[in-house]
């Protein structure tokens, strides 16, 4: 690892969420071969990946760490914030798309549907939903077009998911999908 701490950074995606939802990190900079997760409310997690997902239980701001280590022995720490709010139904975290979003069925089984209630068609170009699995490998990218876009199942096995909504890049949702038999 170059111990150069201004080639590194931890970014918390949203680093502001609803509880229940869950939050995406990622360490941007040269590769460790682990890293050591400290998500400020007693739970942490040893990976020999640079993203992990987490979901908070109460209400607060919390600070995150990680530090990043190689087979020399030479570790640095990162710190970043995550705001997690009490919320009602899931709102967007930016107004990179204003409305209300949500998918239907959930938990599923063959397909759901996600729908887009009061949004801007001008604000719609280059939106997506990005499905990751709890290891915070992407296994699906959806185009987002309209009111209605539908989410097949194809390829994904059951279990529990996490989601972003994008919009040119930016974050603008996050939330939770259960896929059933």
């Amino acid at each position: 690892i170059n111990p150069d701490p201004n080639n590194y950074s931890l970014n918390a995606n949203p680093n502001y969420t609803c509880l229940g939802s869950g939050t995406g990190f990622t360490v941007y900079g040269p590769v460790g071969n682990s890293y050591y997760w400290d998500f400020g409310d007693g739970a942490t997690l040893t990976t020999d990946t640079f993203i992990v997902f987490h979901t908070y239980s109460t209400a607060n701001v919390y600070n995150v760490s990680v530090t990043i280590m190689n087979s020399c022995g030479n570790s640095l720490t990162k710190t970043t914030s995550v705001t997690v709010d009490v919320c009602t139904g899931i709102s967007f975290a930016n107004e990179a798309v204003p409305g209300t979003l949500m998918i239907f069925p959930n938990p599923f089984n063959r397909s759901a549907t996600l729908y887009l209630q009061n949004f801007d068609d001008q604000k719609m170009k280059g939106l997506f939903l990005e499905i990751f699995d709890v290891l915070g490998q992407k296994i699906k990218q959806v185009p987002v077009s309209g009111g209605q876009t539908k989410i097949g199942r194809d390829g994904i096995e059951s279990g529990i998911y996490f989601y972003t909504m994008k919009n040119n890049g930016q974050i603008s949702a996050t939330g939770k999908l259960v896929v059933s038999d």
